[in-house]
């Protein structure tokens, strides 16, 4: 299970047990500041989810909808770390990582309202 939290100005994300082993990372760590939007993948339209679709594997696996690691895609680098796309959110990164997007299993409703509301607050919304 990936376990996101926010974390000293930072969006940790944290992978368990097999996922390390498959996705080839323990933990990421993306300042907010880094941070362009994070979308439910529901919502992006069909010619950009097609874009955010996996392609090249440059590291980890990839099994049907099941996908971890890093991946090549239409809108650059990406790193993944979902059993099912459908149920994923997409974070879209300004380019001061090593991943344009990044794309993980939705949390929980509450943790999302954590994160928008700390993203909120460094945009000053």
């Amino acid at each position: 299970m990936v376990h996101i939290y926010v974390d000293d100005g930072e969006l940790v994300i944290e992978l368990d047990k097999l996922e390390k082993l498959f996705s080839l990372k323990s933990k990421l760590r993306i300042p907010l500041s880094c941070i362009e939007k994070i979308v439910h993948i529901k919502d992006v339209d069909e010619g950009e989810r097609e874009r955010l679709l996996p392609r090249m594997k440059l590291g980890g696996m990839r099994l049907g909808s099941i996908v971890y690691g890093t991946f090549s895609t239409g809108v650059g680098r990406g790193f993944f770390a979902t059993r099912s796309l459908e149920r994923s959110v997409v974070i879209y990164t300004r380019g001061c990582v090593p991943y344009r997007v990044i794309v993980v299993e939705a949390p929980d409703p509450a943790t999302m309202e954590a994160i928008e509301n700390a993203l909120s607050k460094r945009l000053g919304v």
